[in-house]
């Protein structure tokens, strides 16, 4: 699957309404309940695949959640549906992104505290791809368009 592919894409776009249908995928529409000014967005959730979808108020694909380790409900996605590069760990990410010359932004903290090495960003085309590492290994990447 290309998720990296999807996004920009609408909710009721072939390629989308495939991959709902053929993962039993429920849309949950997701709205300013409370009146916090929020903007109303529109969840995909496949807990057994691994991977959550997120659509914002036009019904457009903006944030794809790939998760590579059990994790908030989720299992490990297969990696063979991942089409963005996956690290082992933070300090593979960040040669990988300084050998290639590509810029990138990494979560700050110091050695020795929670956001040390907690993720790091970089954009490729017209996505960002953010890797989020727990205990010195990934455990989610997320696809989001420029403007989510």
């Amino acid at each position: 699957m290309k998720f990296s592919e999807l996004i920009g894409k609408k909710l009721k776009d072939p390629e989308i309404i495939e991959l709902l249908e053929q993962n039993e995928i429920e849309v949950v529409y997701d709205f300013d309940r409370h009146f916090e000014n929020m903007d109303d967005v529109y969840w995909a959730s496949c807990e057994v695949g691994g991977f959550q979808l997120r659509f914002n108020k036009e019904q457009i694909l903006d944030t794809v959640f790939l998760y590579l380790s059990a994790h908030d409900g989720f299992s490990p996605i297969q990696h063979s549906m991942i089409d963005v590069k996956t690290f082992e760990n933070f300090d593979n990410a960040e040669s990988y992104y300084k050998e290639n010359a590509m810029d990138y932004i990494a979560s700050p903290g110091e050695p020795g505290s929670d956001m040390f090495k907690w993720w790091i960003k970089v954009q490729l085309g017209n996505i960002k791809i953010h890797h989020q590492f727990e205990q010195e290994k990934t455990i989610r990447v997320t696809l989001f368009s420029n403007d989510a």
